[in-house]
């Protein structure tokens, strides 16, 4: 959802008439090339030139058609913001009552990768909601780290060395959130990049659960 929000807020910018990258180019190179070069041109913006690659994401600077409804918009990405918000704080609170954490260790660090390459390097302008994320994501990396292994289940390997295991993963993601911003572009990276942790959190989410048969760690408001 919160990716799915991101998008409708800005496919209604980008969808303005007055836009100047509202139709795009007519020679698109072929094969994989095409899928770069249309993501270039579909997050591009007219302020790139003058400031930074992000700058898509300050609404101040957006037509007028879009500021008059922008209030619907704010709406969405308040309720985004507070979802996910509401979700991290629901699975510490019921990880410290269960003594047990549902989110697997990988997606968590891809999503803390991709939220802490989008504070640090690429950081939106007037748009906080990806630092508050990265903030608490931090209690919900401690309390799956102290919770979540289980002792039954996995190698001796990553029982005794979990963490270091944990902070490998996120710099490998982070590396390749970077990465990805450089060949595309940051918002297009932003986007995308944010669909993958998705995907994976649920898919392993759910696998996870298939092995251990019980639901403990995890509730509705979670979910």
């Amino acid at each position: 959802m919160r990716l799915w929000f991101l998008g409708l807020h800005d496919r209604t910018y980008y969808a303005c008439k007055d836009h100047p990258y509202h139709s795009p180019p007519a020679d698109q190179p072929k094969k994989w090339k095409a899928f770069i070069q249309r993501a270039r041109n579909c997050y591009r913006h007219p302020y790139d030139q003058y400031h930074s690659t992000m700058d898509a994401l300050d609404f101040t600077k957006a037509p007028a058609t879009f500021r008059e409804v922008q209030w619907v918009s704010n709406i969405f990405l308040l309720g985004m913001a507070g979802g996910w918000l509401l979700c991290y704080g629901a699975t510490i609170r019921t990880a410290l009552r269960d003594r047990v954490c549902w989110f697997p260790l990988v997606p968590l660090s891809c999503n803390l990768a991709w939220e802490g390459v989008f504070v640090f390097l690429y950081p939106p302008p007037r748009f906080p909601i990806v630092t508050a994320w990265f903030s608490v994501n931090l209690l919900v990396v401690y309390v799956t780290l102290r919770f979540g292994p289980s002792p039954s289940g996995n190698s001796p390997l990553r029982r005794s060395h979990h963490l270091v295991i944990f902070i490998l993963w996120v710099a490998l993601w982070a590396v390749g959130h970077a990465a990805f911003a450089t060949l595309v572009h940051p918002l297009a990276a932003f986007y995308y990049g944010g669909l993958v942790c998705l995907f994976m959190t649920s898919a392993t989410a759910l696998c996870q659960l298939l092995d251990r048969g019980y639901t403990q760690g995890a509730s509705y408001t979670i979910l």
